[in-house]
């Protein structure tokens, strides 16, 4: 957001302490003050919508405390993309004969509305947690946050195959629809806290040791298999994680299983 005009504070103040409050005076302020430029274009787009003198008002009250504390950083400040619109976010497709679309490249199209739809009313769930700091919320807050940056992330990637399929043809893969997409669950397997592995120790015996080497193997084969694949089997063609809080855990697990695989071998090499 730019910087704050103290001018723009001040006239959101005035508006709140008047009691007529006019909706086209209060949404100007806002425009003219840059803050939410989407939530105000929503507003002003149903203006005479009955719960619009509402959400105006606690917008307006957002911004006031926005002003007095800028730096806070508060997902309750952060502007929300329009609820899902096909003749803007996804031009023309309604108009296009989607019947002539492969069956593959129509269910890209309907996961990637779903998504956003879904990605919308999390943004509006987000709003709703408030500005609390007591653990309850601050853990709501970044629950949400994960789903919404988990389901970017994968409409990206499905968008980048849709737009390769307009500019040439090229169908997406069918990778990409290999497993379920949940960005709810993937988002809680994140956040839920892992349970303890056993200390990892090498026996003395050499026997053991292969043993051990083997069932190694097979693991860092599986942990690299999800992370290129997003399976514990490699597929016909790569289908790489996205990006984002699983993929990083995922990494840290290969690299420590990689550590581990090393140290028995070292063992049982030395042990000949």
């Amino acid at each position: 957001m730019d910087t704050i005009k103290t001018d723009s504070r001040q006239q959101a103040v005035d508006w709140l302490n008047t009691k007529e409050r006019s909706i086209d005076k209060g949404l100007t302020i806002l425009k003219e003050a840059g803050y939410k430029p989407f939530v105000v274009a929503n507003f002003e787009k149903n203006r005479n919508r009955s719960d619009i003198p509402k959400k105006l008002l606690a917008e307006m009250r957002g911004y006031i405390r926005y002003c007095t504390n800028p730096d806070a950083g508060s997902p309750a400040h952060e502007d929300e993309p329009p609820l899902l619109d096909p003749e803007t976010f996804i031009p023309q497709l309604e108009k296009e004969l989607p019947e002539e679309y492969p069956a593959i490249v129509k269910r890209l199209v309907s996961e990637v509305r779903e998504l956003y739809t879904a990605r919308s009313l999390q943004h509006q769930a987000l709003k709703t947690t408030g500005e609390g700091n007591d653990e309850k919320s601050n853990a709501e807050r970044k629950r949400i946050g994960l789903i919404i940056d988990t389901a970017s992330r994968r409409m990206d990637t499905l968008w980048k195959a849709f737009e390769a399929y307009k500019q040439d043809g090229t169908l997406p893969d069918e990778a990409l629809f290999a497993e379920p997409f949940d960005p709810e669950k993937i988002a809680m397997e994140v956040l839920e806290p892992k349970k303890e592995e056993p200390t990892f120790t090498l026996p003395d015996d050499p026997e053991a040791l292969k043993k051990m080497s083997e069932n190694w193997r097979t693991k860092l084969a599986k942990a690299e298999n999800r992370l290129e694949y997003q399976k514990d089997k490699k597929g016909a063609k790569p289908n790489p994680m996205p990006a984002g809080p699983k993929r990083i855990a995922q990494e840290k697990r290969v690299a420590q299983l990689r550590e581990e695989k090393l140290a028995i071998d070292t063992k049982i090499a030395e042990l000949k």
